[in-house]
């Protein structure tokens, strides 16, 4: 099978896995949202927004490390723009792990993509006042 299908096949088998773990991310249920969202990187580790959206549950779950892993390997592929949200993360994860340089500099940039994410401008003010 060349490569062009084989990365449609992965996805289209991936997409009732997304479908799940978003729901239930979105009903509170980290636990099992967290296991989907493995399910799915494991299957299809190039997917850039699984890894983000796991790192934003795992991070939600108080998995630090883990969620520092995941958010690493979705800013760093190509296939994903950076957004308020992703940034935010990251600026959450680099402050819990006392690198309030670096959880400025995501705030700066998630404020920079969306002046009005109030999640980014929570966190930069209180990093500010961490690091005074």
């Amino acid at each position: 099978m060349d490569t062009r299908r084989r990365k449609t096949v992965e996805k289209t088998d991936v997409a009732p896995l997304i479908i799940q773990a978003e729901s239930l991310a979105k009903n509170g249920k980290l636990a099992e949202a967290i296991e989907r969202y493995k399910q799915i990187v494991g299957l299809a580790p190039e997917n850039a927004q699984a890894h983000a959206d796991l790192a934003h549950c795992l991070l939600e779950h108080g998995e630090v490390d883990d969620a520092f892993h995941h958010i690493e390997l979705a800013i760093g592929a190509d296939t994903l723009p950076p957004s308020a949200q992703i940034l935010t993360d990251l600026g959450r994860i680099s402050a819990s792990r006392g690198l309030l340089r670096r959880a400025t500099e995501a705030y700066r940039e998630a404020l920079r993509l969306d002046p009005t994410f109030r999640p980014a401008s929570h966190g930069l003010i209180v990093v500010t006042e961490q690091m005074n």
